[in-house]
């Protein structure tokens, strides 16, 4: 399984003097100088992981990021009882967002959030990615990371495509996000509709 990979990943950089590990799945698409761009970037530097901005390969292409909602409804049934809704607030003019749980599909982690996640057994026994049920061994990463009070951001000088029946990125979710605001304004009279009296 993935988990049991990235946790072996984990335990081999940790065995080295590297400051991050960077993580890659293999369904992104990049270009070559995207790694260099992510590691280099000013603003990202004050983030313990930096991931760059991907969408999920499906349609709607939303943000594979996600912020813990302010309002917890009742009955929670998300993860370990604590809901997240995916960033939509997405705009051209970000360079870096924070987030409470991203995809770790591009994304390099800074060696002190694994120093600070190792338990009392070391780090060959300790589960960095642990699989939960019905989450995803990155959510549940970046749920420990935030516990731990690391910094959670994603980079939207740095955007790669993420290969499903085609490749979605964020042209894909500019696209959609206009379409939403289109059927949205034209069900409400448009921005150009005349005040009421």
């Amino acid at each position: 399984p993935a988990h049991w990979a990235a946790d072996a990943l984990a335990r081999a950089f940790l065995m080295t003097d590297a400051d991050s590990l960077f993580m890659l799945d293999d369904d992104m698409t990049f270009s070559s100088g995207d790694l260099e761009r992510l590691r280099e970037h000013v603003e990202g530097q004050q983030y313990d992981i930096l991931s760059a901005f991907a969408t999920r390969r499906q349609y709607p292409p939303r943000p594979i990021t996600m912020r813990r909602l302010k309002y917890q409804p009742p009955q929670p049934m998300s993860l370990q009882g604590v809901h997240y809704a995916h960033v939509l607030e997405y705009r051209p003019e970000y360079r870096v967002f924070d987030a409470d749980m991203t995809g770790l599909a591009f994304t390099l982690i800074r060696r002190h959030v694994f120093e600070a996640m190792i338990g009392e057994w070391g780090p060959a026994w300790t589960q960095f990615f642990p699989m939960v049920s019905q989450q995803s061994d990155d959510a549940q990463f970046c749920v420990q990371a935030k516990a731990l009070g690391m910094r959670i951001g994603v980079c939207l000088d740095v955007s790669i495509g993420h290969i499903g029946k085609l490749i979605y990125g964020r042209p894909q979710l500019e696209g959609w996000l206009a379409e939403v605001s289109d059927a949205l304004n034209a069900e409400i009279g448009g921005t150009d509709a005349p005040a009421a009296a």
